[in-house]
């Protein structure tokens, strides 16, 4: 029984069985990770959703009591989320791929209900039970909390996962595409050990370094006093996984330190194997500089992941799965996501402006602009790639 001070918080996550039920991304993750030592693939999601640990490690613990539903039907979320207490708030996350789940729920619940993501709030407008906060900061209008509490991961205690680990915010590249801001805002070292410790509750092999372009912020080098951390509570621990432009893992020897210092894979933003294609994204490389990174990795015994985008109007994607074919034999996996032209994008340059819900959510395949030849020769060059890299 709750105490009568005390006030209940419930967090809200969509499991992918429900929001992408037949998705065929799901079937070749589970397959290719059986393959990569510390690569988990829990229930319900890809990883800790890490809104939940960074808003609860903030909430004061004296005050409220914290509880997490994974919904996997909307009908028995309505049901459990109207037996809770009338004060009871309730705290959900709004991408493009949940939003009209949470609208579902909104108009169902009369519960008091945060939002916050990366969706319009005017879209919320309506609802007289639903607060909609532009970013951390206005959580302070609503609870009382210490935004610089490190995370808070009691409520996966004991979850098999790659945790992520933030050693900066933001990122000085400008990709047409991308949300993330263009300010770089680099974690103190008694912030990245606040970090390190509150991962303890969970179990992992591999850290994921969340900076969106490893080697930018200065610290970087900091995963070595890291790693030492981690081993002091986790004998388990391999080392870690970072992402970054394939120039810039070229620079001063970037690859070399941080192989050395315990980095097991690294993700490049690849995208498309075009550098016309690429131009048009503003991104920060080019073919010849992803040529030599994958040398330089093969050299070193480094793994690397591409992540690439699928949608582009124009691209066949040949070269992508030749490239792909022939950098075989460092690549253990893939991640792939569809063109889309995101709410808030502070680059504001795609081509392509936004007509449906889905041309706005990386999750969905058809887009506004392509035509059914496009869905047809996309989904097709999914397939290969994803049989190339697991030898199906």
């Amino acid at each position: 029984m709750r105490l009568p001070d005390r006030e209940g918080v419930t967090f809200v996550q969509f499991s992918d069985k429900l929001l992408t039920p037949d998705s065929i991304m799901r079937d070749y993750y589970r397959q290719a990770y059986t393959k990569m030592d510390g690569y988990y693939f829990p229930e319900h999601f890809m990883e800790i959703p890490f809104w939940i640990p960074t808003i609860a490690g903030a909430l004061s613990s004296s005050r409220y009591d914290k509880s997490l539903h994974v919904s996997q039907d909307l009908d028995v979320t309505v049901e459990t989320l109207q037996q809770k207490p009338d004060a009871e708030h309730i705290l959900f996350s709004v991408m493009d791929a949940n939003v009209q789940q949470v609208h579902h729920l909104a108009g169902k619940v009369d519960k008091p209900m945060v939002l916050g993501g990366y969706t319009d709030p005017a879209e919320f407008g309506a609802y007289p039970n639903v607060r909609y906060l532009n970013g951390l900061g206005e959580l302070t209008e609503v609870f009382e909390v210490y935004l610089d509490s490190p995370p808070d991961y009691s409520l996966f205690t004991g979850e098999k996962c790659i945790p992520r680990l933030t050693l900066s915010e933001g990122c000085l590249f400008r990709c047409t595409f991308c949300t993330v801001p263009t300010t770089l805002t680099i974690a103190s070292s008694g912030r990245i050990q606040e970090q390190v410790e509150a991962l303890k509750p969970l179990d992992f092999k591999l850290i994921f370094i969340d900076d969106k372009s490893f080697g930018q912020a200065r610290n970087w080098r900091s995963i070595r006093d890291v790693s030492e951390q981690v081993r002091r509570y986790n004998q388990n621990f391999l080392g870690f996984i970072a992402q970054t432009p394939p120039s810039l893992a070229l620079r001063d020897g970037l690859m070399e330190e941080a192989v050395g210092m315990g980095v097991k894979y690294m993700e490049f933003g690849v995208e498309t194997v075009n550098d016309e294609h690429l131009a048009l994204f503003n991104k920060p490389y080019r073919l010849k500089h992803l040529d030599e990174a994958c040398n330089r990795a093969r050299r070193l015994g480094l793994k690397i992941i591409p992540n690439f985008i699928l949608g582009i109007p124009g691209d066949d994607y040949k070269a992508t799965i030749d490239w792909v074919r022939q950098n075989r034999d460092i690549i253990p996996v893939v991640n792939i996501n569809f063109l889309a032209t995101h709410f808030g994008n502070e680059r504001g340059k795609l081509p392509w402006i936004p007509k449906t819900l889905g041309d706005r959510d990386q999750n969905v395949a058809q887009k506004s602009w392509l035509s059914q030849d496009d869905l047809v020769r996309m989904r097709a060059a999914m397939e290969e790639i994803y049989a190339i890299t697991t030898g199906n």
